[in-house]
């Protein structure tokens, strides 16, 4: 597995599945910070953690524990959005050629998408 080294990465017009995941990421991304600003200010101190398989909580922390949450989800998005623009740090499963290039490269972006969205 190699990354891309002395091959020119062509520019690539997003696709429509790219666009419309992209817009459900940022959608998401505004939901959660919507909800996470409305209701937690309306949270008991002590939430429940974790669920039992009958569904009652077993375990318990503070409101806080919900934080990372908040922070880690735009932080991965942009993380991944930072990452398409830099393909040669990528490692792909094939060899990269002038051939293969623009199909790993939608691959990758493809991908990126649904891990965002």
């Amino acid at each position: 597995m190699k990354a891309i080294t002395n091959i020119a990465i062509p520019e690539l017009p997003w696709s429509r599945s790219e666009i419309i995941l992209e817009i459900i990421s940022l959608a998401g991304l505004i939901f959660l910070g919507w909800v996470f600003i409305s209701v937690y200010p309306a949270l008991p101190a002590r939430i429940p953690t974790h669920f039992g398989l009958s569904g009652e909580p077993n375990g318990w922390g503070a409101k806080a524990t919900l934080l990372p949450i908040f922070l880690i989800t735009p932080a991965f998005y942009l993380l991944l959005t930072i990452l398409n623009h830099f393909p040669r740090l990528h490692k792909y499963p094939v060899v990269i050629t002038a051939e293969n290039i623009e199909r790993q490269y939608r691959l990758l972006r493809s991908l990126s998408a649904w891990m965002k969205a």
